[in-house]
């Protein structure tokens, strides 16, 4: 199997570089970055079938040619807003199978709009296969497969002030603390003020109880057209210290954060800051879904959990993702959120030698 790891050097690729150079059935891992001296350098550190190559992403052409002839391509290029449209039609002009972490709602968007043009082509688009959405999707499906009928389905996440510090990933959390998102209620797609809807949430520890607010992700647009029969799905998120959301969501709500260049000014402000504010303890990062509805004629809730490294928790699945597809287990064509196409039960299995464990409760 041949992979090509677009931004395969930064903070989350390089943990799907590492998964990818440890199968033993993988004869090539091609690290395509902007930066080529990270990815050489990760090439040399890694040896076997790991190798490098500059591209930039903003270069449609230099991208289809770079992609052309491996079996998968993965994602990794953010902030995702701007890039996984672009990517992903380079993956499709390439004939080549996709996979992205891609963690916007606009993204999500994006990608499905290009299903007809994959399914021409004879790809698969994997958009969002990452801890959330991805692993978030697929154990709200694995929820609702246990029921007669699956309700609602509440997704919270929570990001470690200490672990992911790639820069793409500050732009990202201002941007979905900004505006109006969409979130799934009454049976229909709605929008709301994105820092509303304070609740506390109880996630496994280290980080315990922590506020959590609506934020921008995929899942409540992508799931209701997964899962037949919900009434509810809603996507909130917060920040461990929680202060450092509050600030996000202060910043917005008095006019300081609003278009793509102020939202970039706070990103880099955050960027250059946090580091200098280590808290020494928010080094993880999580999620909880819990799923309601009825089994066997009684009201049933279902509760899934995942704490780790995010860059392990977010990238292990995009490259298991990856080898599904590079091993034809995945005949569909066209663009699709994880839960449309994958099999929660075995894949959720595979991932837990990898280090990526999810915890099922029930009551």
């Amino acid at each position: 199997m041949r992979f090509v790891v677009l931004g395969g050097a930064g903070d989350m690729g390089n943990e799907a570089v590492r998964t990818l150079a440890n199968h033993p059935d993988v004869s090539e891992v091609m690290v395509a970055e902007l930066n080529l001296a990270a990815a050489e350098q990760l090439a040399a550190e890694l040896g076997g079938p790991v190798r490098a190559c500059r591209v930039d992403a903003t270069d449609h052409q230099a991208l289809v040619e770079t992609i052309r002839g491996y079996d998968v391509a993965l994602g990794f290029v953010g902030p995702f807003v701007y890039f996984e449209g672009p990517v992903a039609r380079a993956a499709i002009d390439a004939g080549v199978h996709y996979v992205s972490i891609a963690d916007d709602y606009e993204a999500a968007r994006e990608a499905l709009a290009l299903d007809e043009a994959a399914k021409k082509a004879g790809v698969a688009v994997l958009t969002g296969l990452g801890n959330c959405p991805g692993l978030t999707n697929l154990v709200a499906k694995k929820g609702a497969q246990a029921m007669s009928q699956p309700r609602r389905i509440h997704i919270a996440w929570f990001g470690g002030a200490d672990d992911a510090g790639g820069y793409a990933n500050y732009r990202h959390a201002v941007h979905i603390f900004c505006g109006k998102v969409p979130s799934f209620q009454g049976g229909r797609e709605v929008l709301v003020r994105s820092g509303s809807g304070r609740e506390i949430v109880q996630f496994p520890p280290p980080c315990g109880r922590l506020p959590v607010y609506h934020t921008g992700h995929a899942e409540p647009v992508t799931i209701p057209k997964n899962i037949a029969g919900l009434e509810t799905v809603t996507l909130k998120g917060g920040i461990w210290p929680g202060w450092l959301a509050r600030a996000g969501i202060l910043l917005e709500r008095v006019g300081l954060v609003r278009g793509d260049r102020s939202q970039k000014f706070w990103a880099d402000f955050f960027y250059r800051l946090l580091p200098r504010l280590p808290s020494g303890k928010c080094t993880v990062s999580g999620f909880r879904v819990d799923v309601y509805g009825e089994e066997n004629g009684r009201q049933a809730h279902r509760w899934y959990t995942c704490v780790g490294r995010m860059k392990c928790i977010t990238s292990i699945p995009a490259a298991l993702g990856a080898v599904t597809l590079a091993r034809g287990e995945i005949s569909e064509r066209g663009v699709f959120a994880p839960e449309a196409v994958i099999d929660p039960a075995p894949f959720l299995a595979e991932l837990e030698p990898l280090g990526v464990k999810i915890e099922e409760h029930e009551g």
